[in-house]
């Protein structure tokens, strides 16, 4: 393989990041959480309370939701397999053509609500807000791990417990 760029890019000698499917990486944050770029010369204040700025593809997941019906019946883990997300204008398009992999970001269970906040993206559908997430059969949950807990998909903090105990019994590895 040659080390000479096919295209002048950060990634250039690297054909893995020119690769087929795309991928597309969603965002996971709590409200007012999200991650904000800015320019060393930018007025950080302004940067931060940008309109543009303040939209995320979990944002947008939430806007998608009430704009098109379909969207209501593709969880936010799978939402790139029927949406295509565009930096430039920071929206959520139904695809048109080819496909895409998502890659939902990483939380430790150890980060608490932001990581049931991650759990519930994975198997609701059609949420248009946090508290929406929070909602099951008509009851606002206060926290996300109470939702978790409700949907069944957590039954308490034992359950990582008798998980250690089963690794234990496996001894897998040196």
């Amino acid at each position: 393989m040659s080390l000479l760029p096919r295209h002048h890019g950060v990634f250039s000698f690297f054909r893995m990041h020119d690769g087929t499917p795309s991928v597309t990486r969603l965002a996971v944050h709590e409200p007012g959480m999200y991650t904000v770029v800015y320019n060393d010369n930018a007025n950080i204040f302004e940067t931060v309370n940008s309109e543009q700025n303040q939209k995320t593809t979990f944002t947008e997941y939430f806007q998608t939701n009430i704009n098109y019906p379909l969207a209501k019946e593709v969880t936010y883990m799978d939402f790139p397999s029927v949406f295509t997300w565009t930096n430039g204008t920071k929206k959520w398009t139904i695809r048109q053509r080819g496909c895409c992999v998502e890659r939902l970001y990483f939380v430790s269970p150890s980060v608490g609500e932001h990581y049931f906040l991650r759990t519930l993206l994975t198997k609701v559908k059609g949420a248009v807000s946090f508290e929406a997430l929070r909602t099951i059969c008509g009851v606002v949950h206060d926290t996300f791990k109470s939702a978790c807990i409700t949907l069944g998909l957590y039954d308490s903090d034992d359950e990582w417990n008798v998980c250690l105990e089963e690794a234990v019994g496996m001894r897998t590895g040196a």
